[in-house]
């Protein structure tokens, strides 16, 4: 009876997976986004070899590409654990607390991370937690860092820009948003960015050449139409205000603040049948100024 047990044993050992195949085949299952399955490879590496940081981590990887930001951060714990110095589990779990709105741990993390490998996604992801805490001059100074290892980023200089506005620095603001547009002035963004801080600084002329820019680039947006709609309104433009108005209510039959500034600009070349027409129609959106000016100069 010993015998044939053992005859019959041989081929397990023989053909039974290792750990390092087990791990190979969960980083192919997780290549093809098949997170599950990949999960399942990776727990049984896990159970051939305990000590195994790379299998932790790739656990937790497809636990977060599954959204079950718990598990993440314990896998990735486990393997940090198991090597102080394995950057990418700090920050993959960095971007797990994030997920789970712990912003100072996932800054502490991503502190960790850049400690470890300094790259530009890492700074990136710091300055988001900081802004989550609206420590926006900490994010100015990340995504300063940022840019100095890659001084092309757009992205990073739109956020940086937003980050500024908050403190209130519009030129800083400003100057972001043009470093975007000679990096890649085919990006309707920075346009629209810097054409909203031109109206604040009543540069209505500055501010309609840049949403005209955007337009020229992506045409369906109706937020931008709009804008540009307000900015001639402020030059008195209102034959030009109500073209673009109405080109946003045709972009989106539901954009209320469409109809009720139209009704403004059609109020001021006296068309008054038309205004009180497009207030109505704002009330019924909820526009509670277009409802009280309909009560007040409309029968």
């Amino acid at each position: 009876m010993k015998k044939l047990l053992l005859v019959l044993l041989i081929p397990w050992v023989s053909y039974g997976q290792t750990a390092d195949e087990f791990l190979l085949s969960g980083k192919e299952k997780a290549d093809l986004r098949a997170y599950a399955e990949a999960i399942v490879d990776f727990t049984k590496a896990i159970e051939l070899a305990p000590e195994n940081a790379d299998a932790y981590y790739f656990r937790g990887y497809s636990e977060y590409k599954s959204r079950d930001y718990n598990k993440a951060i314990e896998d990735l714990s486990k393997t940090v654990a198991l090597d102080v110095d394995y950057s990418s589990a700090y920050f993959r779990r960095g971007l797990s607390k994030f997920k789970l709105r712990d912003y100072t741990g996932a800054i502490e993390d991503f502190t960790r991370t850049i400690e470890l490998t300094p790259e530009v996604v890492a700074y990136i992801n710091r300055g988001s937690a900081k802004t989550k805490l609206k420590d926006y001059r900490g994010t100015i100074a990340d995504l300063s860092l940022a840019l100095e290892l890659d001084p092309e980023n757009t992205g990073v200089y739109i956020s940086r820009g937003n980050a500024k506005l908050k403190l209130k620095d519009t030129a800083g603001a400003l100057d972001d948003y043009t470093k975007v547009i000679a990096i890649s002035p085919e990006k309707p963004d920075a346009y629209i960015k810097r054409g909203n801080i031109q109206v604040t600084l009543k540069e209505y002329n500055s501010a309609i050449a840049d949403f005209s820019k955007a337009i020229e680039i992506k045409s369906d947006d109706a937020d931008v139409f709009y804008k540009r709609g307000f900015a001639k309104t402020k030059l008195e433009d209102y034959k030009g205000a109500i073209t673009d108005y109405t080109e946003s209510i045709m972009l989106d039959s539901t954009y209320t603040y469409g109809y009720s500034e139209r009704g403004i600009a059609r109020e001021n070349i006296e068309d008054f049948e038309g205004a009180c027409e497009d207030w109505r129609k704002a009330a019924s959106l909820g526009h509670y100024a277009s409802a009280q000016w309909v009560k007040d100069s409309c029968n």
